[in-house]
C-alpha cells in the first residue's frame, strides 16, 4: 500500500528517471561482482556459495525495513527512489544469484525451469506488483480516487511498525554459524562498501541531490531479513547469512545514523 500509494501519486517524470535506474543498477552489479569475487578469493567458496555472499553483501532490507524507516524520518518523498532501487533488486540482482547459484551446484541450468520460476516469483512477489501498479497508474496521468487514497494512507501508516515486527521475527530465528568470519565481511561490506560504491557511481551518473543520497541509504540498509529463506532454499550457508543478517541489523543501528548525519 506504501509504495503502490506513493508512486501512483508521483508525477510521471519521477517514475521515468532512466539514468537513475541505470546509475543504481550499474552500481549493484559492480558490487555484487566484486563481493563474490572477494568470497571466492578470501574464503575459498565454491561459485554457488560466492554467488549467495556477493547477494548477501547487495540485497539490503529496503522493504521491510529501508522504505518504512526512512519515509517516518525523511519524508514520504524518499518512498519514491527507494522503490526504484528496490525493483532493481528484486528484477536483477536476486534472479542474477539465483541463477548462478544453481549454474554452481548443477554446473548447467534447465532454461526452460530456470526462466519460469523467475518469472513467477517475480510477477508474484507483492512487492514487484504494488511497484508496477503506482508506476503504470502514475504514467497513465490518473489520480487516486479518494476512498482508494485513503485507505492505502491507512494501510500505509502500518508499514513502519509491521516491518519492525517482521525484522525481529526474522533475527529471532537467525541460526549460529560456525564460519563467523564471513558473516562480518558480508556485513561490514553491505553496510559500508556498498554504500560507498552507490554513492561514487551514482554521482559518475550524473545523479545528485536527494535521489542519490535516498539511494545511499537505501544501500546502508542491513542484509535483507529473506536472504535466509533464499539460503534455506538453495540449501547453501544458510548459518552464515541468518548470522550476516542479525549482525548487519544491530551494526545498522549506529552504520545507517552515522550515514544519515554525513548525507
Amino acid at each position: 500500500a506504501l509504495l503502490f500509494s506513493k508512486l501512483a501519486g508521483s508525477p510521471a517524470e519521477m517514475v521515468q528517471s532512466l539514468r537513475f535506474l541505470l546509475g543504481y543498477a550499474g552500481a549493484a552489479l559492480l558490487a555484487f561482482g566484486t563481493c563474490t569475487y572477494i568470497a571466492r578469493l578470501a574464503f575459498g567458496r565454491n561459485f554457488s556459495q560466492s554467488a549467495l555472499i556477493g547477494l548477501a553483501g547487495t540485497y539490503g532490507n529496503i522493504g521491510f525495513l529501508g522504505i518504512p524507516l526512512l519515509s517516518a524520518l525523511a519524508g514520504s518523498w524518499i518512498a519514491v527512489p527507494l522503490a526504484l532501487v528496490l525493483t532493481i533488486d528484486l528484477v536483477l540482482l536476486v534472479p542474477l544469484a539465483s541463477v548462478l547459484m544453481r549454474l554452481g551446484r548443477a554446473g548447467r541450468i534447465n532454461r526452460a525451469g530456470i526462466e519460469s520460476s523467475l518469472i513467477a516469483a517475480i510477477v508474484k512477489n507483492p512487492l514487484v506488483v504494488a511497484v508496477a501498479a503506482g508506476v503504470l497508474f502514475s504514467l497513465a496521468g490518473h489520480r487516486l480516487p479518494e476512498p482508494v487514497d485513503k485507505l492505502t494512507l491507512i494501510l500505509s501508516q502500518a508499514a513502519a511498525p509491521c516491518a519492525m515486527f517482521v525484522v525481529g521475527a526474522t533475527l529471532a530465528t537467525a541460526r549460529a554459524s560456525s564460519y563467523p568470519a564471513e558473516a562480518v565481511f558480508i556485513s561490514f561490506y553491505k553496510l559500508a562498501a556498498y554504500p560507498a560504491i552507490v554513492w561514487g557511481i551514482l554521482g559518475l551518473a550524473g545523479i545528485d541531490g536527494d535521489w542519490r543520497v535516498a539511494a545511499t541509504l537505501g544501500a546502508a540498509m542491513p542484509a535483507a531479513a529473506v536472504l535466509s529463506v533464499i539460503a534455506a532454499e538453495h540449501d547453501i550457508q544458510s548459518g552464515q547469512v541468518s548470522m550476516a543478517v542479525l549482525i548487519s541489523t544491530i551494526l545498522s543501528l549506529f552504520t545507517l545514523s552515522l550515514a544519515i548525519t554525513i548525507l
